[in-house]
């Protein structure tokens, strides 16, 4: 089994419950995905600053509980980043973030030389480390090592603008572009995907075109409860996602490509993986997974918690 690297933030979700209190949960899309990966029986792996104040400590406790390594983390002096959810009466969720010299951000790149990558394995990172220009570069040099060990590298766009410096939000397209000229495999929500076209000045469809006929080989759309969209070079297709009440969407798209991430790295390995993309047969198998993840993660609060494992799935330990 190959292993994915996620790469990125781990923060506390502050989650509303009775009376307008708010708990403290472990959170950070990346992290989630590591957890997801982890819970499902994967080789996981969370690359990225840690606190050693008291809810960073509770963070690497979280990690390891769930057998994500933390080997390649750092231990930082840093407070640790929180962002207050709120939900409204759907599940669906809005953020205000406190993020300003935390941990995930004094990641640098001599703990970086420390990643010992697998050759063949999967790197997943999210927009969330493109929000400083020191934090681009330091992706843009993860994905060179990752692309060096001839691994697959997979972007979730997770577009969170309240989390960006205001005056960097200018330069939000061109970074994500140019981290898209490294990835295999984009997902995004339909949302996202618009926001996106319109900074360029074309409509979806153009846009994903653009993407598939690059570097990128797979494309996935989410949009709710809707169809999820899978585009490759030579052909779309709509798969139903199952459909569940939800009570905290927090983690479900993490969840999503946690879970389909699982499928490729499970099932494949770097000389049959590209199989899988001209596939429509294995694509709609490992995205019918992935959004059964995703679908039970909107059943209960919080991120890591929320996460299935496959005896959740009804399906074999």
């Amino acid at each position: 089994m190959s292993s994915v690297f996620s790469f990125g933030e781990v923060l506390i979700d502050m989650l509303p419950i009775d009376n307008g209190q708010f708990s403290p949960m472990a959170g950070g899309a990346p992290a989630n995905v590591a957890v997801a990966v982890a819970k499902l029986g994967g080789n996981s792996f969370f690359i990225g600053g840690i606190s050693n104040d008291n809810l960073g400590q509770f963070l690497q406790q979280q990690l390891t509980a769930n057998n994500v390594d933390i080997n390649y983390s750092a231990l930082k002096a840093n407070k640790t980043a929180l962002v207050l959810v709120t939900l409204d009466q759907d599940g669906e969720r809005s953020f205000e973030f406190y993020r300003d010299d935390t941990a995930d951000l004094a990641y640098t790149e001599t703990d970086l030389a420390s990643v010992q990558w697998q050759q063949d394995g999967i790197l997943h990172l999210c927009s969330n480390t493109l929000c400083t220009e020191q934090q681009h570069q330091l992706s843009v040099a993860a994905l060179e090592s990752a692309k060096s060990n001839n691994m697959s590298i997979c972007l979730d766009v997770n577009l969170r603008l309240n989390l960006w410096p205001e005056q960097e939000i200018a330069h939000l397209p061109k970074r994500i572009e140019q981290v898209f000229g490294y990835t295999d495999i984009i997902k995004l929500s339909q949302e996202e995907l618009e926001w996106l076209a319109s900074s360029k000045q074309v409509n979806s469809e153009q846009y994903v075109n653009e993407l598939v006929q690059g570097h990128c080989k797979l494309v996935l759309i989410t949009d709710g409860g809707n169809d999820i969209k899978a585009i490759t070079k030579h052909q779309q297709q709509s798969i139903t996602p199952p459909t569940r009440k939800a009570v905290d969407t927090t983690g479900a798209g993490d969840s999503f490509i946690g879970g389909f991430l699982y499928q490729l790295a499970s099932k494949t390995s770097g000389q049959t993986r590209q199989a899988v993309f001209s596939s429509p047969l294995l694509i709609e198998e490992f995205v019918k997974f992935a959004s059964l993840c995703g679908a039970h993660t909107v059943t209960s609060k919080g991120a890591f918690a929320a996460m299935p494992t496959k005896a959740d799935l009804g399906l074999e330990t």
